[in-house]
Protein backbone atom coordinates (compact mmCIF):
# COMPACT_ATOMS: atom_id res chain seq x y z
CA UNK A 1 0.00 0.00 0.00
CA UNK A 2 1.47 3.48 -1.11
CA UNK A 3 2.68 5.56 1.98
CA UNK A 4 0.05 8.35 1.43
CA UNK A 5 -2.53 5.66 1.28
CA UNK A 6 -1.26 4.62 4.87
CA UNK A 7 -1.27 8.16 6.41
CA UNK A 8 -4.54 8.39 5.18
CA UNK A 9 -5.76 5.15 6.78
CA UNK A 10 -4.09 5.86 10.19
CA UNK A 11 -5.66 9.81 9.98
CA UNK A 12 -9.04 8.13 9.66
CA UNK A 13 -8.34 5.19 12.57
CA UNK A 14 -8.05 7.74 15.04
CA UNK A 15 -10.15 10.30 14.19
CA UNK A 16 -12.69 7.55 14.25
CA UNK A 17 -11.21 5.89 17.81
CA UNK A 18 -11.15 9.74 19.12
CA UNK A 19 -14.96 10.35 18.29
CA UNK A 20 -16.02 7.07 19.60
CA UNK A 21 -13.75 7.80 23.11
CA UNK A 22 -15.80 11.50 23.22
CA UNK A 23 -19.24 9.51 22.62
CA UNK A 24 -18.55 7.56 25.37
CA UNK A 25 -17.16 10.66 27.89
CA UNK A 26 -21.08 11.68 26.88
CA UNK A 27 -22.76 8.71 27.29
CA UNK A 28 -20.99 8.22 30.79
CA UNK A 29 -21.91 11.80 31.78
CA UNK A 30 -25.42 11.07 31.18
CA UNK A 31 -25.65 8.39 32.83
CA UNK A 32 -24.26 9.51 36.05
CA UNK A 33 -27.05 12.16 35.60
CA UNK A 34 -29.89 9.41 34.98
CA UNK A 35 -28.54 6.77 37.46
CA UNK A 36 -28.94 9.41 40.40
CA UNK A 37 -32.04 11.30 39.08
CA UNK A 38 -34.12 8.13 39.18
CA UNK A 39 -32.75 6.44 42.11
CA UNK A 40 -32.05 2.79 42.42
CA UNK A 41 -34.31 -0.09 43.26
CA UNK A 42 -37.39 2.15 43.61
CA UNK A 43 -35.56 4.86 45.91
CA UNK A 44 -35.15 7.90 44.59
CA UNK A 45 -31.68 9.71 45.38
CA UNK A 46 -29.93 12.64 44.76
CA UNK A 47 -28.95 13.38 41.84
CA UNK A 48 -25.48 14.41 40.72
CA UNK A 49 -22.83 15.45 38.15
CA UNK A 50 -19.12 15.64 38.07
CA UNK A 51 -17.88 19.58 37.77
CA UNK A 52 -14.90 19.05 35.77
CA UNK A 53 -11.40 19.11 37.73
CA UNK A 54 -13.22 20.24 40.85
CA UNK A 55 -12.18 18.78 44.06
CA UNK A 56 -13.11 19.10 47.81
CA UNK A 57 -10.77 18.99 50.98
CA UNK A 58 -8.19 16.28 48.93
CA UNK A 59 -7.48 14.50 45.40
CA UNK A 60 -9.92 12.19 45.42
CA UNK A 61 -13.16 13.75 46.08
CA UNK A 62 -15.03 14.71 43.54
CA UNK A 63 -17.92 17.69 43.87
CA UNK A 64 -21.34 16.96 43.67
CA UNK A 65 -24.12 18.67 42.25
CA UNK A 66 -27.73 18.85 42.25
CA UNK A 67 -27.60 20.60 38.74
CA UNK A 68 -24.26 20.98 36.77
CA UNK A 69 -22.76 24.62 35.40
CA UNK A 70 -25.01 25.98 32.47
CA UNK A 71 -23.78 28.32 30.10
CA UNK A 72 -23.77 31.49 32.71
CA UNK A 73 -21.04 29.37 35.09
CA UNK A 74 -24.06 29.13 37.84
CA UNK A 75 -24.58 25.47 39.02
CA UNK A 76 -26.70 24.07 42.34
CA UNK A 77 -25.09 22.01 44.60
CA UNK A 78 -26.05 19.03 46.27
CA UNK A 79 -28.28 20.56 48.91
CA UNK A 80 -30.06 22.36 45.38
CA UNK A 81 -28.49 25.95 46.48
CA UNK A 82 -27.20 28.17 43.22
CA UNK A 83 -23.74 29.18 43.36
CA UNK A 84 -21.30 30.47 41.12
CA UNK A 85 -17.34 29.93 41.57
CA UNK A 86 -14.76 32.44 41.93
CA UNK A 87 -13.21 32.10 38.55
CA UNK A 88 -16.03 32.50 36.59
CA UNK A 89 -16.60 35.97 38.40
CA UNK A 90 -12.90 36.53 37.75
CA UNK A 91 -13.63 35.39 33.80
CA UNK A 92 -17.23 37.82 33.44
CA UNK A 93 -15.43 41.04 35.25
CA UNK A 94 -12.45 40.71 33.78
CA UNK A 95 -10.07 40.11 36.77
CA UNK A 96 -7.17 38.23 37.82
CA UNK A 97 -8.56 34.95 39.59
CA UNK A 98 -5.89 35.63 42.36
CA UNK A 99 -7.33 39.32 43.12
CA UNK A 100 -10.98 37.92 43.23
CA UNK A 101 -9.59 35.32 45.39
CA UNK A 102 -7.72 38.64 48.03
CA UNK A 103 -11.07 40.23 47.47
CA UNK A 104 -12.98 37.55 49.15
CA UNK A 105 -10.75 36.86 51.63
CA UNK A 106 -10.43 40.44 52.57
CA UNK A 107 -14.66 41.37 52.85
CA UNK A 108 -16.03 43.23 55.71
CA UNK A 109 -18.59 40.66 56.96
CA UNK A 110 -18.72 38.05 59.91
CA UNK A 111 -17.17 34.76 60.24
CA UNK A 112 -20.50 33.38 60.14
CA UNK A 113 -21.28 34.92 56.73
CA UNK A 114 -18.31 34.17 55.29
CA UNK A 115 -18.25 30.24 56.08
CA UNK A 116 -22.29 30.32 54.74
CA UNK A 117 -21.71 31.99 51.54
CA UNK A 118 -18.30 31.19 50.44
CA UNK A 119 -17.42 27.18 50.17
CA UNK A 120 -13.79 26.89 49.85
CA UNK A 121 -12.27 24.08 47.50
CA UNK A 122 -9.25 23.35 45.19
CA UNK A 123 -9.16 22.60 41.95
CA UNK A 124 -6.70 21.27 39.65
CA UNK A 125 -5.07 23.88 36.86
CA UNK A 126 -3.83 23.53 33.58
CA UNK A 127 -0.78 22.85 35.23
CA UNK A 128 -1.76 20.15 37.14
CA UNK A 129 -1.38 22.50 40.00
CA UNK A 130 -3.89 22.28 43.04
CA UNK A 131 -5.56 26.09 43.52
CA UNK A 132 -7.84 27.40 45.49
CA UNK A 133 -11.20 28.46 44.71
CA UNK A 134 -14.84 29.60 46.32
CA UNK A 135 -17.76 28.97 45.54
CA UNK A 136 -20.47 31.51 46.84
CA UNK A 137 -23.99 32.21 47.15
CA UNK A 138 -26.35 34.58 45.27
CA UNK A 139 -25.60 36.42 48.73
CA UNK A 140 -22.46 35.85 48.63
CA UNK A 141 -22.07 36.65 45.12
CA UNK A 142 -23.95 40.36 45.74
CA UNK A 143 -21.59 41.39 48.66
CA UNK A 144 -18.22 40.84 46.84
CA UNK A 145 -19.58 42.31 43.71
CA UNK A 146 -21.14 45.16 45.33
CA UNK A 147 -17.57 46.67 45.04
CA UNK A 148 -16.85 46.14 41.18
CA UNK A 149 -17.64 49.58 40.32
CA UNK A 150 -18.29 50.89 36.24
CA UNK A 151 -20.91 50.76 33.71
CA UNK A 152 -19.57 47.26 32.52
CA UNK A 153 -19.80 45.47 35.80
CA UNK A 154 -23.27 47.50 36.79
CA UNK A 155 -24.55 45.29 33.59
CA UNK A 156 -23.14 42.14 34.47
CA UNK A 157 -24.17 42.65 38.41
CA UNK A 158 -27.64 43.08 37.02
CA UNK A 159 -27.57 39.68 34.11
CA UNK A 160 -26.38 37.84 36.98
CA UNK A 161 -28.77 38.19 39.88
CA UNK A 162 -31.42 37.78 37.29
CA UNK A 163 -29.89 33.92 36.43
CA UNK A 164 -29.37 33.73 39.77
CA UNK A 165 -33.66 33.83 39.81
CA UNK A 166 -33.53 31.42 37.00
CA UNK A 167 -31.41 29.16 38.69
CA UNK A 168 -33.52 29.41 41.93
CA UNK A 169 -37.11 28.93 39.81
CA UNK A 170 -35.43 26.29 38.16
CA UNK A 171 -34.00 24.26 40.97
CA UNK A 172 -37.84 24.48 42.85
CA UNK A 173 -39.61 23.18 39.40
CA UNK A 174 -36.47 20.10 39.13
CA UNK A 175 -37.45 19.17 43.10
CA UNK A 176 -41.36 19.35 42.92
CA UNK A 177 -41.15 17.78 39.06
CA UNK A 178 -38.66 14.47 40.34
CA UNK A 179 -41.04 13.85 42.98
CA UNK A 180 -43.59 13.42 41.26
CA UNK A 181 -42.32 12.26 37.92
CA UNK A 182 -38.94 10.71 38.64
CA UNK A 183 -39.15 8.79 35.52
CA UNK A 184 -40.03 11.56 33.22
CA UNK A 185 -37.83 14.22 34.73
CA UNK A 186 -34.64 11.65 34.61
CA UNK A 187 -35.49 11.42 30.78
CA UNK A 188 -36.16 14.94 30.25
CA UNK A 189 -32.51 16.10 31.82
CA UNK A 190 -30.81 13.66 29.58
CA UNK A 191 -33.06 14.55 25.99
CA UNK A 192 -32.76 18.45 26.45
CA UNK A 193 -29.14 19.72 26.81
CA UNK A 194 -30.15 22.75 29.23
CA UNK A 195 -33.81 22.02 30.03
CA UNK A 196 -35.51 24.74 31.26
CA UNK A 197 -38.28 24.94 33.83
CA UNK A 198 -41.21 25.28 31.87
CA UNK A 199 -40.27 21.55 30.31
CA UNK A 200 -40.53 20.11 33.69
CA UNK A 201 -43.99 21.80 34.15
CA UNK A 202 -45.64 21.48 31.39
CA UNK A 203 -45.36 17.53 30.70
CA UNK A 204 -46.25 17.01 34.65
CA UNK A 205 -49.34 19.32 34.06
CA UNK A 206 -49.73 17.18 30.68
CA UNK A 207 -49.94 14.25 32.43
CA UNK A 208 -51.74 15.10 35.96
CA UNK A 209 -54.66 16.56 33.70
CA UNK A 210 -54.83 13.89 31.31
CA UNK A 211 -55.17 11.33 34.33
CA UNK A 212 -56.84 13.33 36.98
CA UNK A 213 -58.35 16.11 35.06
CA UNK A 214 -56.48 18.72 36.60
CA UNK A 215 -52.97 20.27 37.70
CA UNK A 216 -50.82 19.42 41.09
CA UNK A 217 -51.54 22.83 41.89
CA UNK A 218 -55.39 22.44 41.43
CA UNK A 219 -54.99 19.13 44.20
CA UNK A 220 -52.76 20.87 46.56
CA UNK A 221 -55.30 24.08 46.48
CA UNK A 222 -58.67 21.07 47.29
CA UNK A 223 -56.88 19.54 50.21
CA UNK A 224 -54.64 22.87 51.59
CA UNK A 225 -51.75 21.22 51.02
CA UNK A 226 -48.45 24.12 50.95
CA UNK A 227 -46.23 24.06 47.65
CA UNK A 228 -44.37 21.30 46.96
CA UNK A 229 -45.49 19.03 48.94
CA UNK A 230 -46.68 15.43 47.22
CA UNK A 231 -49.80 14.89 46.18
CA UNK A 232 -49.62 11.39 45.54
CA UNK A 233 -51.13 10.07 48.93
CA UNK A 234 -54.11 11.90 48.32
CA UNK A 235 -54.71 9.68 44.83
CA UNK A 236 -56.42 6.37 43.96
CA UNK A 237 -53.58 3.04 43.56
CA UNK A 238 -55.71 3.26 39.76
CA UNK A 239 -54.75 7.36 39.14
CA UNK A 240 -50.97 6.38 40.43
CA UNK A 241 -50.69 3.75 38.58
CA UNK A 242 -52.10 5.24 35.08
CA UNK A 243 -49.95 8.52 35.94
CA UNK A 244 -46.70 6.09 35.89
CA UNK A 245 -47.62 4.17 33.03
CA UNK A 246 -48.05 7.42 31.02
CA UNK A 247 -44.44 8.44 32.21
CA UNK A 248 -43.01 5.75 30.63
CA UNK A 249 -45.30 6.21 26.98
CA UNK A 250 -44.45 10.04 27.65
CA UNK A 251 -40.65 8.67 27.79
CA UNK A 252 -40.52 7.57 24.55
CA UNK A 253 -42.46 10.29 22.71
CA UNK A 254 -40.52 12.81 23.79
CA UNK A 255 -38.16 11.66 21.75
CA UNK A 256 -39.98 10.14 18.42
CA UNK A 257 -42.50 13.26 19.02
CA UNK A 258 -41.05 16.56 19.54
CA UNK A 259 -44.71 18.42 18.97
CA UNK A 260 -46.54 19.06 21.98
CA UNK A 261 -49.67 18.99 20.84
CA UNK A 262 -49.08 15.58 19.25
CA UNK A 263 -47.80 13.95 21.93
CA UNK A 264 -50.58 15.09 23.93
CA UNK A 265 -52.71 13.38 21.87
CA UNK A 266 -50.86 10.16 21.18
CA UNK A 267 -51.16 10.05 25.55
CA UNK A 268 -55.08 10.37 25.89
CA UNK A 269 -55.71 8.13 23.02
CA UNK A 270 -53.43 5.57 25.11
CA UNK A 271 -55.18 6.27 28.52
CA UNK A 272 -58.82 6.03 26.88
CA UNK A 273 -57.74 2.43 24.89
CA UNK A 274 -55.50 1.29 28.41
CA UNK A 275 -57.58 2.61 31.71
CA UNK A 276 -61.19 3.54 30.01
Amino acid sequence: MPEMAIKAVGCIRNSVIGEIHCCFRSIHRYLLCYLFLSGVGGITLAPFCILPQMVTGGKDKIMKTMVPKNEFGLFADIKGVPRIDSMTVAEIFGKRHDNVIRDIRGLDCSKEFLLLNFEEQTYIDNNAHTQVCYNMTRDGFVFLVMGYRGKKAAVFKEAYIKRFNEMEEFIKYLLEARTEFPLLTANIALIKENPKPYYFSNECDMLNRIVLGRTAKQVREEHGLKKGTSIRPYLTNEEIEAIDQLQRVDIGLLISTPDFQKRKQYLEWFYMKKFQ
